[in-house]
Order: structure tokens, then C-alpha cells, then sequence
């Protein structure tokens, strides 16, 4: 993920910028054109227009694809992601059911129904449909952060550590599941793993310019200001900030 992050989170003697914990949406992936035919092309180029944030295109291009091939899951999937994307929850949700009823054990369908049960408030739910997904997908790295994340909001705090740390143990690239960690333990007053944690972050993904913020004013809280004054003093976060 790229771009900034919003939200405020306040430390003992100490103001700092911080994010939402994150979760992951899981678009599925497209097939070889020849074998696809005109659904696959509709299909992928849903998938583009999602990911440039076109949202409008990428619904028409989607339909356009369950049109010529109503029995593709991932489709239902994708047009469910779409409708997330614009907040129309409801209408997520009854895509997700309906990749699900197509193909009972299409992991990423009950990933995404747990997403959109958590953008609802409906946690117990959410909990549900992301042990489903790992039922299904049990290597999978997305689905044991957002298993976590779900806890999290539950208020099952050593659970979600649990599964944040198995998220990054199966993909150590993931950024997700070390910024998740890191709120956890900064809520646990456990500054050094925050820290390390915020160092992996920022490893992953330097263009996350909160994440510099939040290294530099952890490093304070540790005494370690040299580290601190170089992290806030990043020319790339210096360069990255004028874009806010």
C-alpha cells in the first residue's frame, strides 16, 4: 500500500501522528486472455480501473464481464470489492454471498464478506467469515492479518498478535500486519517492538510518510534522538510531506 494514513493517537507525554489498523481487500486474479475470451477482458479491465481508483469504470467493466459469464465467483468477488470501495455495503455483501453460493470454498469471497462485516460493526460476524477463509487458506498472509485486525476490534488483543505475527511470519514483506503490531504494542506500553516493528514498516514502504513521524517520535520516547532526528530529517519524508 502506498500513500499517507490518517487518525491521532496519543501516548503517555507524547502527541503523534498514527493510522487505522489495516486490513486487506483480496481482488482475485485474472486468467490468460485466451482463456478468458471477452468476460476475462472485461474482467481485467475491472481490475485496472480498480486500482486507479476509477470507480465508475471499474463497476461498468465488471457488470460487463457477469454479463457474458454469470458463473465466474471471482467476478461477484471483484463487483463486491467495487461496491465496498464506493460504500455501498449492502451491495458488497450480497456479491460476496454470491461468489460464495457459486463456489462454497472460494477463500477470497469469505475474506471480503468479513471486510465488509467489519466496515458494518458487525464483529462477531466478521471473526466468522476470516476463520472461514483460513479454514480454506491457512498459509495465507492477507487472511491471518485480517483475522487479526477483526480481533483487534473485538478487544481479543493476544489473539490478535497472534495472528499478526503468523501474518508476517508467512510474508515478511507484508506491510499490514508490522504497522498493526506496532499499534498494539504501543497500546501495550511495549515501545522497543513497536519500534522494531516501525523500522520493518518503513523498510517495506518508505513512501508511508506517518509511519517516519511515528518512527521518529518513538525513538524520542526511547531517548535515542539521534535516530530520531534523522528519521524526521528523511529527505525522502521531507520530499514525500510537500505532497500532502
Amino acid at each position: 500500500m502506498t500513500g499517507t494514513l490518517r487518525g491521532l493517537l496519543v501516548l503517555p507525554s507524547l502527541i503523534i501522528l498514527s493510522a487505522l489498523f489495516l486490513n486487506v481487500e483480496v481482488l482475485g486474479q485474472a486468467l490468460p486472455t485466451k482463456e478468458g475470451g471477452q468476460a476475462e477482458d472485461y474482467y481485467k479491465l475491472a481490475l485496472e480501473h480498480y486500482t486507479t481508483g476509477s470507480m465508475e469504470e471499474a463497476l461498468s467493466a465488471c457488470k460487463k464481464a457477469l454479463e457474458l459469464d454469470p458463473s465466474a465467483p471471482r467476478s461477484f468477488n471483484c463487483l463486491g470489492i467495487i461496491y465496498k470501495k464506493m460504500g455501498r455495503l449492502d451491495e458488497a455483501t450480497e456479491q460476496f454471498k454470491k461468489a460464495l453460493e457459486l463456489d462454497p470454498k472460494y477463500a477470497e469471497g469469505y475474506c471480503n464478506l468479513g471486510n465488509t462485516y467489519l466496515d458494518k460493526g458487525l464483529l462477531d460476524e466478521a471473526i466468522n467469515e476470516h476463520k472461514k477463509a483460513l479454514e480454506l487458506a491457512p498459509e495465507c498472509a492477507e487472511f491471518h492479518n485480517n483475522l487479526g485486525y477483526a480481533l483487534e476490534k473485538k478487544g481479543i488483543t493476544e489473539e490478535a498478535i497472534a495472528e499478526f505475527t503468523m501474518s508476517t511470519t508467512l510474508d515478511p514483506n507484508l506491510m499490514e500486519p508490522h504497522w498493526n503490531l506496532c499499534k498494539l504494542y504501543i497500546m501495550k506500553s511495549v515501545f522497543y517492538r513497536a519500534i522494531s516493528e516501525l523500522e520493518t514498516a518503513v523498510a517495506i514502504n518508505p513512501e508511508l510518510v506517518e509511519v517516519h513521524y511515528l518512527l521518529a517520535e518513538a525513538y524520542t520516547s526511547q531517548n535515542a534522538l539521534e535516530k530520531a532526528q534523522w528519521d524526521a530529517l528523511n529527505p525522502q519524508l521531507e520530499k514525500l510531506a510537500k505532497k500532502i
